[in-house]
């Protein structure tokens, strides 16, 4: 709240409009046992991207409107995907990881 009332939330830098790709990292070990399973060598262990916009609402139930700053657009894919249980080049979907912030962002309320 205070860094809100200073002016230096996030939000202040952060187009809206943004893109970015999030990876819950206590799935590592089970993505590295699934790729090599899968006898793969390279792999890029991505998740779709989500708006900033839609994050902000999804963990705090606030609306998020700012197009000053540059946008950022992350898009990494993976050509194994759907190898490994994925979709469309991404082994996660925006549900997945939304899931996965809000039960983050809980437990860091918490703290």
């Amino acid at each position: 709240a205070a860094l809100d009332d200073a002016g230096l939330s996030a939000r202040n830098f952060t187009n809206s409009d943004s893109t970015y790709q999030f990876y819950d990292m206590s799935l590592l070990a089970r993505d590295i046992e699934r790729v090599m399973a899968h006898g793969l060598d390279v792999v890029n262990v991505c998740s779709r991207p989500i708006r900033a916009a839609d994050i902000c609402a999804a963990l705090t139930g606030s609306s998020f409107a700012n197009s000053g700053p540059a946008a950022v657009h992350e898009n990494v894919r993976s050509d194994h995907a759907a190898t490994l249980g994925g979709n469309e080049g991404y082994l996660y979907s925006q549900d997945d990881v939304l899931k996965r912030l809000r039960s983050f962002f809980s437990l860091e309320q918490q703290a």
